[in-house]
């Protein structure tokens, strides 16, 4: 008997404690956030979107000076640009010399590249991702002969009409607006597996 009137005793203290420990504090989902807390979890909800990382794309040359009186010559028409302004790229290449001159490209190279850079590295490229799309082929050069490539650095992505800046994550259309600064455009022509160079030049976007 004396157990049993034991066991009883110790239940009922531990009771007792029980009684007097602080509430358990529930959450409720469903309640705004007190004041200062984070915000409350919902599965429903999809994470938000990691900011996109600048990846440097610079064009895999091998740079050569173009032949003796070959030019290769890219312009603009301006120094500066606003951030929602096309900039134009006009590559020109003139035979000054008194003989033709031959170039050819392989299957897969690129037969011409432009390419912007800032502090960054290589922020857009004209051909980036169509590396591999190219098709083989010869020109000539007559004596006296000059031809012209006019492209664009493209103010605003064409299927949304969201403004960018680079084409170096992956997916040709994505990108971040522009941001004012210096910056500077270079051309090449490809001849077998070399890269005859342009001349770079520097241009700001305000």
């Amino acid at each position: 008997m004396l157990i049993v009137a034991a066991l009883l005793g110790a239940c009922v203290q531990e009771k007792e404690a029980v009684q007097q420990r602080a509430p358990r504090t529930t959450i409720d989902r469903t309640s705004p956030a007190p004041e200062g807390a984070g915000p409350a979890a919902n599965p429903g909800q999809a994470a938000p979107t990691a900011p996109l990382e600048f990846t440097d794309c610079p064009p895999k040359l091998n740079p050569v000076a173009p032949p003796s009186g070959v030019e290769v010559t890219l312009s603009l028409g301006k120094e500066a640009f606003s951030r929602d302004e096309v900039v134009p790229l006009v590559l020109k290449i003139k035979n000054a010399s008194e003989k033709g001159v031959e170039r050819t490209w392989a299957r897969g190279q690129l037969e011409r590249e432009y390419w912007i850079t800032n502090d960054k590295g290589t922020v857009w490229r004209w051909t980036y991702g169509d590396e591999l799309s190219g098709a083989a082929g010869t020109t000539v050069y007559e004596p006296n002969e000059e031809r012209v490539f006019a492209e664009e650095w493209p103010a605003k992505d064409p299927a949304s009409g969201a403004s960018y800046m680079v084409v170096c994550w992956g997916d040709a259309k994505r990108g971040v607006p522009r941001v004012p600064g210096k910056y500077a455009a270079q051309a090449f022509l490809a001849h077998n597996d070399q890269h005859w160079l342009s001349n770079g030049v520097q241009f700001e976007i305000k």
